[in-house]
């Protein structure tokens, strides 16, 4: 695919909504964990690396989200158009393997047990979670 830099707003009609209204709070997206998140916002610029009209994946480009991955996931299986609606958003770590993984799950080739996402620091969200839970015993999420 062409490496052009465009405002991530226009790699999906929806994205701009999506940011606004359906993130927990406007433009954050979690990495694969549900925890942490980064805020980005529909003029961001980004580099789309993968398109299937079902899926995107772009390298986000601003210093603000630099060496992210955000995977985009919609939904156009009715057929309408005005419907095609974004249905999660989703970020890792832009890692050389990491590229490599996701154009090899964009073409159905990915090898189960053999790919795998990693972290620019290796153990970084494990140890992350851990030190998150040494604060307390437990946690009570409401919502």
């Amino acid at each position: 695919m062409e490496n052009k830099l465009v405002d991530f707003g226009s790699v999906h009609p929806d994205v701009k909504r999506y940011l606004d209204h359906d993130c927990y709070c406007p433009g954050e997206i979690y990495d694969f964990t549900g925890i942490w998140a980064m805020v980005y916002k529909a003029d961001d610029k980004c580099t789309v690396i993968e398109n299937d009209g079902k899926k995107t994946a772009v390298i986000m480009a601003t210093p603000e989200n630099s060496k992210q991955i955000v995977t985009l996931w919609y939904d156009n299986d009715d057929g309408d158009n005005e419907d095609n609606h974004i249905l999660n958003m989703e970020r890792i770590d832009a890692t050389e393997n990491n590229i490599k993984v996701i154009h090899k799950y964009f073409a159905g080739t990915l090898e189960k047990g053999v790919d795998k996402f990693d972290e620019f620091i290796p153990g970084e969200t494990q140890k992350s979670l851990e030190r998150l839970l040494s604060f307390s015993s437990g946690f009570i999420i409401r919502d």
